[in-house]
């Protein structure tokens, strides 16, 4: 009885610390050079892998390798067809199966990549397997094995399955990250030189990647307590999940924005025509200065109202949108648009506009 008691407080320990491990990074590499060795020691496996497919298709898994030669992924993709393993996880996931589950003793022992991996030195007598994540987006599946005859056990099975949720959380988190790191630098690419302020999002309103000038904007227009840790603000969370509850043509709402002192806060919700990644939807972020499209010589010369109206006649607003912004009557508008007119001397509003243009070069 003291003999379990020991083993049973051993087991316990183990299982405690791959948890820890599994919480201390979000590098995948790092959280594997921690968890794994305590994995092996807690079903007592030879070697293992992890692999994850960012596209979601079995040729395209990546294979982090750990104790067992490259030589054995490397045909993976003329393999793929004779992979035990995936197919059977794939249609459970989250639950470890043993080779038993997979295949029978002698169709394991007559299957290709059975053989392949005895001809590359690393046996896989021994298997026990989970697919942890599987959609149309990505998949990642851990496998361990033992290089010699000796089954594992129910009680090994019972206690890889009770760390399973753990994996499968960090590798997603891991996943996360790695996504927003990609699609952050290759938004900055395509996006940088325009200083475009973009958040890319997947449903229901989940960031999975902000340029440089996303975050700036966010920072300067909401307060601490809008801010969510890891999300949207709550205004602009707001505006997404409303906007994805109702079918594109419908009247969803599609901007939303925040007046200051000097300029207001545009945000904008665009579905895209094709997914980018894991996102199908953004928000374009716009900071529209109220009194920057005019030129300096205006200034003394009209009141504060006809500053943001002429500023606004600049960006080539029309009456309607002009009124919406300002929460006023078109008729309004169309009064103080005559009014700079007159002030300004000139006579239209693409006289105003060219007016502008040419005194800011100036």
């Amino acid at each position: 009885m003291a003999r379990a008691s020991a083993s049973g407080s051993r087991e316990g320990k183990v299982t405690l610390a791959i948890l820890e491990a599994l919480g201390s990074s979000l590098d995948l590499h790092a959280v594997l050079d921690s968890a794994y060795p305590l994995l092996l020691q807690l079903v007592s496996a030879d070697s293992g892998a992890l692999g994850i497919s960012w596209s979601g298709r079995p040729e395209d898994f990546e294979w982090i390798v750990a104790r067992i030669p490259p030589a054995f992924f490397a045909a993976y993709p003329e393999m793929i067809r004779h992979d035990f393993v995936r197919p059977s996880v794939a249609a459970r996931p989250n639950v470890v199966l043993l080779d038993e589950d997979m295949a029978s003793r002698s169709e394991l022992e007559a299957n290709i990549m059975y053989r392949h991996a005895r001809d590359v030195g690393a046996p896989v007598e021994q298997v026990m397997g989970v697919m942890l994540h599987a959609d149309d987006g990505w998949q990642s599946g851990l496998t361990l094995f033992r290089d010699r005859r000796r089954p594992f056990s129910a009680h090994e099975r019972g206690a890889m399955q009770r760390v399973v949720p753990a994996i499968a959380n960090a590798v997603r988190n891991c996943h996360r990250l790695g996504v927003a790191a990609r699609w952050g630098t290759a938004l900055e690419t395509l996006l940088g030189d325009r200083g475009e302020s973009i958040v890319l999002l997947t449903p229901p309103a989940t960031e999975v990647a902000r340029t440089t000038g996303a975050g700036r904007l966010i920072d300067k227009w909401f307060a601490p307590h809008e801010m969510r840790a890891g999300a949207l603000p709550e205004p602009l969370a707001t505006l997404v999940a409303h906007a994805m509850a109702f079918p594109p043509g419908s009247d969803a709402p599609a901007k939303w924005t925040k007046r200051g002192a000097d300029a207001t806060l545009q945000a904008s919700f665009f579905l895209l025509p094709e997914r980018l990644g894991t996102a199908n939807a953004m928000l374009l972020l716009q900071e529209l200065p109220h009194h920057a499209p005019i030129p300096r010589v205006w200034q003394a010369a009209l009141t504060p109202r006809e500053k943001d109206v002429s500023a606004a006649v600049a960006r080539g607003w029309s009456n309607r949108v002009i009124a919406t912004e300002l929460g006023c009557r078109e008729a309004t508008v169309k009064k103080h648009i005559q009014n700079i007119f007159d002030k300004l001397g000139v006579a239209s509003r693409t006289a105003l506009i060219a007016q502008a243009a040419q005194s800011r070069r100036g």
